[in-house]
């Protein structure tokens, strides 16, 4: 029990959650019915592109947690929260 209670671990779930937020929008994208086959390719780049951010900005907070990063995504405010307060 004291391993969940630990920064870490908190860390590590609320970052999986934020990867499986975007692997969750791509596959949706990819398993639309009626699409074309560039919106496909779309989709594909859109998966790229985000986990591509997302390590960068994981980079810039294992290097800086006491500052504060900025970054648009909305979704990933958690994370930068809860790394920079621990």
């Amino acid at each position: 029990m004291e391993e969940i209670k630990s920064s870490d671990f908190v860390c590590k779930l609320i970052g999986l959650n934020d990867i499986y937020k975007i692997l969750v929008t791509a596959s949706l994208s990819v398993q639309k019915v009626n699409k074309y086959p560039w919106e496909y390719d779309d989709s594909i780049e859109y998966l790229k592109e985000h986990l591509t951010k997302y390590g960068t900005l994981l980079q810039k907070l294992d290097t800086k947690l006491t500052e504060e990063v900025e970054y648009s995504q909305g979704n990933w405010s958690c994370l930068i929260t809860i790394a920079i307060y621990f």
